[in-house]
């Protein structure tokens, strides 16, 4: 039933691609023009950005698994198609993964009632 799209998450891209990437080239100069900074000349900027990190310290393992299950699920989003894998399924793969390892825990799913709003409805509406 319906029109059959080979890959939709490379249509949906390259329909928003042109878009998108002149957005991004134009709205800094737009709110440039419209809202200019009143402050413009910052020196000691990279300093204060340095001692800001040097405070956050170095990235912890928690911080790397949840940049790999990152990584991970956005493949799995594009390509899981190709392999027999829908995009719900890869969003519960990343979720699972980061509770499994600890990096979150139920209490902050539970405590993120509208993500859980938004997979419910991307299931119903994809799924």
């Amino acid at each position: 039933v319906g029109v059959v799209i080979s890959n939709p998450w490379i249509s949906w891209f390259k329909a928003a691609s042109v878009p998108a990437f002149a957005s991004l080239l134009c709205t800094p100069l737009i709110m440039y023009k419209l809202y200019p900074p009143e402050l413009k000349h910052t020196p000691e900027a990279p300093a204060a950005a340095a001692k800001k990190l040097e405070r956050l310290g170095p990235i912890t393992k928690n911080e790397w698994i949840m940049l790999g299950a990152m990584a991970f699920t956005v493949l799995l989003w594009v390509f899981g198609e190709a392999v027999g894998i829908a995009s719900v399924v890869s969003a519960m793969i990343g979720l699972s993964t980061l509770l499994l390892l600890g990096v979150i825990n139920w209490n902050d799913c539970l405590s993120d009632k509208a993500a859980w709003d938004s997979l419910t409805w991307f299931a119903v509406l994809i799924g």
